[in-house]
């Protein structure tokens, strides 16, 4: 019968724990290993960090920027989803959080299998299960990160965590997520490197003590010097064992009492137990952005240039741009500077806003300002469209289709008076 596969079910004795079947220090210092320094835990923390934030590059540079606007109010939901800009900041988006996946996962999958994760390699940290010495696995990483991410509902939660690897009454500088989690970090520059599979094995091997049963007390074979005819052992023969004994057929009352001290010998031990090395000695919140800028607002009537503009309403009115105006549904005088006329458009269908954009002529043309509108506005030069983006001056000239809604008004050059 031909074996396809076997299961190995891990059932090993595991060394190194004490009488209570806690992990014993000594025994991995025995071993060889060393527990990583803070401050190489703590660079090699901020360089996963900042894996992290270069995968995300794409979202806070172009999809980010948009985002704010939103949050601010500088755009509408509408104008969000219709802005020149939204189609690549979401596939910008799409790729951060792809990237940002597969990174997560494949820093756990490394940090479960070989202790390590982009930052751990670079500074020479490893991370262990702390009572086999062996890989964590990937479900006590798991738990470790949700402990520590945990921390975060509280301010001073992750402070907390890593300054309480300072209170492990062990010594081995093992934080509250580092118990949760049964990890030992562990310094692979200065000691064994628990993943050198061959290293260990001889490093378990010269370690390796079987303890002998306790013996029954017996008569010493020392022997008084003169006096060696009266011991009831007498020394016969040595063997690479000890020291062979015979015993006489009499004893000699006189050597009656209590035998003189036995002293215990340890045979067949390869190098014996080294000794444990030298104990080893052992991020800012984002500064607030800044506020964006004012939104654009109806400002105070300018000179009227040279050339004269009006707009031609679909609606049929035509007015002249002679200074600042709103047009809207229903433009209210609270909702505007003093002085800034107001034009209202009939609309049945209620998809103008009350005060939906504002006009102020230019030098070369008419600037139109979308405020906030719902519907939003766009503009077609040339056969092209595109959308206004809401608080943006967008400058129209003669001939040019401004939408609203569902109005429109032509952009036309008139005579001055």
């Amino acid at each position: 019968m031909t074996t396809i596969w076997e299961i190995d079910e891990d059932d090993h004795e595991i060394e190194g724990l004490d009488d209570n079947g806690r992990p014993d220090p000594a025994y991995a210092a025995s071993l060889g290993l060393t527990r990583a320094p803070m401050m190489r835990r703590a660079a090699a923390f901020a360089v996963d960090i900042v894996a992290f934030w270069i995968v995300q590059l794409p979202l806070l540079l172009f999809a980010m920027p948009l985002i704010v606007l939103y949050l601010t109010g500088g755009v509408s939901l509408y104008g969000l989803i219709y802005h020149p800009r939204f189609v690549l900041a979401a596939i910008m988006a799409g790729v951060s959080v792809v990237l940002l996946i597969a990174l997560g996962i494949a820093q756990l999958v490394a940090h479960g299998r070989r202790g390590t994760s982009i930052g751990k390699a670079f500074f020479g940290v490893r991370s262990v299960n702390i009572a086999t010495l062996e890989r964590p696995g990937f479900w006590r990483i798991v738990l470790r990160l949700i402990v520590f991410v945990a921390s975060g509902i509280v301010v001073v939660g992750p402070l907390l965590m890593v300054l309480s690897s300072f209170w492990d009454p062990a010594g081995r500088r093992r934080g509250w997520h580092d118990y949760a989690g049964g990890v030992w970090l562990v310094d692979i520059k200065r000691g064994l490197n628990p993943y050198d599979e061959k290293r260990m094995r001889i490093a378990r091997k010269a370690v390796r003590v079987e303890t002998a049963p306790e013996r029954e007390a017996r008569i010493s074979l020392a022997t008084p010097s003169g006096e060696s005819e009266r011991g009831e052992y007498r020394p016969v023969a040595r063997v690479s064992s000890g020291v062979l004994g015979m015993a006489r057929a009499t004893t000699d009352p006189r050597r009656d009492g209590p035998a003189p001290e036995q002293a215990s010998v340890v045979l067949g031990v390869p190098g014996g137990l080294r000794g444990a090395p030298p104990a080893q000695p052992a991020p800012q919140p984002p500064a607030p952005s800044a506020p964006a800028p004012a939104a654009a607002q109806p400002q105070a009537p300018a000179p009227v240039p040279a050339v004269a503009y009006e707009l031609e309403i679909d609606s049929g009115q035509r007015v002249r741009v002679g200074g600042l105006i709103v047009l809207g549904r229903a433009p209210r005088a609270e909702d505007v500077p003093q002085g800034v006329s107001r034009v209202a458009i009939p609309d049945d269908t209620r998809s103008i806003s009350k005060t939906h954009l504002s006009a102020r002529p230019l030098a070369d043309g008419v600037e139109i300002i979308d405020l906030d509108s719902t519907n939003g506005c766009e503009i077609e030069r040339a056969g092209q469209t595109r959308a206004i983006p809401p608080r943006t001056p967008i400058r129209a000239i003669p001939g040019d289709v401004v939408r609203f809604g569902d109005r429109s008004l032509v952009i036309i050059a008139a005579p001055t008076d």
